[in-house]
């Protein structure tokens, strides 16, 4: 997309930030105004939860189909757009990124762990065991003991979010199709969501920041403005706080301190 259309499509967020799919007006000096669609949320095999539901498709599956190229579902029959899309931003979960898919490597040490076996069950209702299992560890701060040695499991991490980078690089078509790097980040206190979709503008971006570094929004705020300051700008998107319990609207903050007007 040219500069000056990426910019304003990237302003419009801002107008929808409460959606995960949708449309805006482009504007620039060459292109007429017109209607844009895309979608600001998407999970592939990168995902923890996606994988042991049995997704198989990855980032670049994803742009393709995104594009309007045909895909092959796992359990059969083969799918396509009718229209293909105009952006796309594939929001992996930045906890464990890649981990539970890097169990069915056999080269990963990752593979030769207990929920290894879980994970890979070809039956969906064995290995959405592992989901629940690293989803409980979570919560209790105990995924460590199920993971293994942790260098193991930020090796794979730092190499799924290259893959994400140079993935959404890989796609990005000016003037025909625009790709946002992006992650979710996954905070569920007791079970209450408090997800956030960070959507990067640009080629580059930083490692992300997960729950597991924090589950405070006011962190991951933070920490997005550090990393505008270093010269990433990106936009903090709600996702599914209709599963929050009432917390992403509540009138206190996190550490249960009333919210005041500044």
């Amino acid at each position: 997309m040219p500069k000056q259309l990426q910019k304003s499509a990237f302003g419009a967020f801002f107008a929808l930030s409460l959606l995960s799919v949708g449309a805006f007006a482009a504007q620039s000096d060459d292109v007429a105004s017109r209607p844009l669609f895309g979608d600001l949320h998407l999970h592939t095999a990168y995902s923890f939860d996606a994988f042991t539901f049995k997704t198989t498709a990855g980032p670049d599956d994803a742009y393709k189909f995104a594009k309007g190229l045909p895909m092959n579902h796992p359990a059969g029959g083969t799918f396509q757009l009718k229209h293909p899309l105009d952006f796309l931003a594939v929001t992996d979960h930045s906890e464990f990124m890649g981990v539970m898919r890097a169990t069915a490597d056999p080269n990963s040490p990752l593979s030769k762990l207990e929920i290894a076996k879980l994970a890979n069950d070809p039956n969906p209702a064995v290995s959405t065991r592992a989901f629940y299992q690293i989803a409980q560890a979570k919560r209790n701060g105990t995924t460590a003991s199920i993971l293994g040695d942790p260098k193991d499991a930020a090796k794979v991490i730092n190499d799924a979010w290259s893959i994400m980078v140079d993935t959404a690089n890989k796609h990005y078509e000016p003037g025909k199709f625009t790709t946002f790097i992006g992650y979710e980040w996954t905070s569920t206190p007791d079970g209450r969501h408090l997800h956030r979709n960070v959507i990067f503008r640009g080629n580059t971006a930083p490692q992300p920041f997960t729950s597991n570094d924090s589950q405070d929004p006011e962190d991951l705020w933070n920490y997005v403005e550090a990393q505008r300051r270093q010269g990433f700008q990106a936009l903090v998107i709600p996702h599914n706080p209709n599963l929050s319990d009432g917390i992403a609207f509540d009138s206190k903050d996190f550490k249960g301190r009333p919210i005041t007007a500044d």
